[in-house]
């Protein structure tokens, strides 16, 4: 029979693997977007859209449910930071738990850190085909004052945002 100390170190393992499950399902739906967009295939776009937004909404529940795990066991510490916690607390496990929880906490992190420099890299080639798009139009016809109009015909907002990642990570 397990101790309540296994089945917390269970329990954690399973939430950090569905969310490095969850980024990697994104990290592939951001390569389907890029694709899309540089197809002009808007259609898919917006359905890879959808997609990154429930993903999204998933890992935030995951990402809540292990920061509510983790102070609820270190709450009482007095450690600063998600990471500082998370090793706290792993270092209290067995040899070969503690070694799965801290190769897949960092597989968590490298994942992390992948979709963030993918999602910066797509917005910055977004911006520069904005600009260019911008440039051409502008040359083209003076009249419109650079403005940019959606497919609805109404002036699209002038700032681009990434929508693609939380950056909460």
């Amino acid at each position: 029979m397990k101790s309540e100390f296994e089945i917390l170190g269970d329990r954690l393992s399973m939430i950090i693997e569905r969310e490095a499950g969850t980024l990697k399902r994104i990290g592939t739906i951001q390569f389907f977007i890029r694709q899309a967009v540089e197809n002009h295939e808007w259609t898919d776009f917006e359905k890879y859209m959808a997609e990154i937004n429930a993903l999204s909404a998933e890992f935030e529940k995951l990402e809540a449910e292990r920061e509510e795990l983790l102070e609820q066991t270190t709450g009482n510490l007095p450690i600063n930071g998600e990471k500082n916690r998370f090793y706290a607390l792993i270092s209290t496990f067995s040899g070969e738990l503690r070694n799965h929880l801290a190769d897949t906490y960092r597989d968590l992190k490298q994942e992390a850190l992948r979709i963030r420099l993918f999602n910066e890299c797509f917005v910055r080639y977004l911006t520069e085909a904005r600009a260019l798009t911008e440039a051409f139009l502008e040359a083209a016809f003076p009249e419109r004052w650079g403005k940019l109009y959606s497919r609805q015909g109404k002036a699209a907002p002038s700032q681009m945002q990434s929508v693609l990642f939380n950056e909460h990570c």
